[in-house]
């Protein structure tokens, strides 16, 4: 492989530079036998804002330890029909700021002269051969894989009645006094409207005097902006009690939540990751550690000079057809979601229903928490799922 900018080829085209890509590239730059790597870096802008938080929950610390901001070992459930403190061991839930992990990844990325950032537009991604041809706003670009994050090969994940829309908005709020319990943060709290759709509130506190609230609804159809204000403004005043907040930072997105497939690649040389890889998990929206074990895979099949292919595995099929059945249920409204989620925590440890979230359950865990569920209604879904995807 050529090694310099100039000649246009590299061995790897990492296309977007978001959580999947720059957990791609950190990983690749670790390993003795890949870190020489002739790589190019494309994305639209330099991931310079604070402009999104990633959370989720591990045993033991990963290689992205040093970018966590705060971790909790308890968390809070809310609703109308359950309210519990739940012990999440063996689990710690944990949250990464984006800024912190964008900046982690690019310097140590910079010390290395192998590796190429560049800010440009992706047009279109082609195999020819035994090489990807990146085609840019700049120029078009060679190597022997591209490992793509952008959405040129996703299928469309408009809310139908294979999919539904997880949308959210995000305040870190700040107070004088010390009101939070930074020690524990709130998962869920069901008890706000649920006209618009399975909505919640998701309240992580990281000191004292400043806290993390999100206002979630997962549904067919995003709201009004006006809306997910005014939700939070109401959660404030009349759930915690705060007659002023100082609001330091926003966020906000919207998350497909689908049955349909996701390719894993494109003729076998432009390897799809993170979202256009189907990493979110369609029944919670969670992204983060499936991307990491994503990645993982995909590096070892590098270093052991096997094509970078992550393959299906039947704990996976087995875990997607859980996921289509809660979506299913929730699609076609055969029960309300907070009714759903209390069951579920109701009736499970909360380290268990992590477990289950994260693929990670034993299938008695799975059993007994299927029979905590109506089996008038999970049975027949959970049948039809099987068939839909056998055929």
């Amino acid at each position: 492989m050529a090694t310099t900018l100039s000649t246009k080829t590299y061995d790897y085209i990492i296309a977007g530079a978001g959580c999947a890509g720059l957990s791609l590239l950190y990983r690749i730059l670790l390993e003795p036998e890949l870190c020489s790597k002739e790589i190019l870096i494309i994305d639209r802008e330099k991931k310079s804002n604070d402009d999104i938080t990633w959370c989720f929950w591990e045993k033991s610390p990963d290689i992205f330890e040093p970018t966590v901001y705060h971790q909790w070992d308890i968390l809070d459930f809310k609703s109308q029909f359950f309210n519990n403190e739940l012990d999440i061991s063996p689990y710690t839930y944990k949250m990464i700021r984006g800024l912190d992990f964008y900046n982690f990844v690019y310097q140590f990325a910079t010390a290395c002269p192998n590796v190429h950032f560049m800010q440009s537009k992706i047009c279109s991604m082609q195999v020819t051969g035994d090489q990807v041809e990146v085609a840019t706003s700049d120029g078009t670009y060679k190597a022997a894989y591209a490992f793509n994050s952008t959405r040129l090969f996703q299928p469309g994940t408009q809310a139908d009645q294979h999919s539904l829309y997880m949308h959210f908005k995000g305040l870190t709020i700040r107070t004088e006094a010390p009101v939070f319990n930074h020690g524990k943060g709130t998962l869920m709290d069901f008890n706000v409207n649920q006209h618009d759709g399975m909505a919640f509130m998701y309240m992580l506190p990281t000191s004292p005097n400043e806290a993390l609230l999100e206002y979630t609804v997962i549904n067919g159809a995003v709201l009004n902006p006006g809306a997910y204000d005014e939700a939070l403004q109401t959660y404030i005043n009349e759930a915690l009690h705060l007659s002023q907040v100082k609001i330091v930072r926003e966020e906000s997105g919207i998350i497909p939540m689908t049955k349909k497939k996701f390719p894993v690649h494109h003729k076998q040389r432009i390897i799809h990751i993170g979202t256009a890889g189907g990493c979110v998990k369609a029944s919670s929206g969670y992204a983060f550690q499936f991307i990491q074990r994503q990645t993982a895979k995909i590096v070892m099949n590098l270093k052991q000079n096997r094509k970078p292919i992550v393959k299906c595995s039947f704990r996976d099929k087995k875990f997607n057809l859980y996921d289509n059945a809660f979506l299913e249920v929730l699609i076609s409204g055969k029960m309300r979601g907070d009714e759903l989620m209390s069951r579920i925590f109701k009736y499970n440890s909360g380290g268990t229903v992590l477990a289950f979230l994260d693929n990670e359950s034993s299938f008695t865990d799975e059993f007994n928490m299927m029979t905590t569920l109506p089996a008038n209604i999970f049975l027949p879904v959970t049948l039809k799922e099987f068939f839909r995807k056998a055929s």
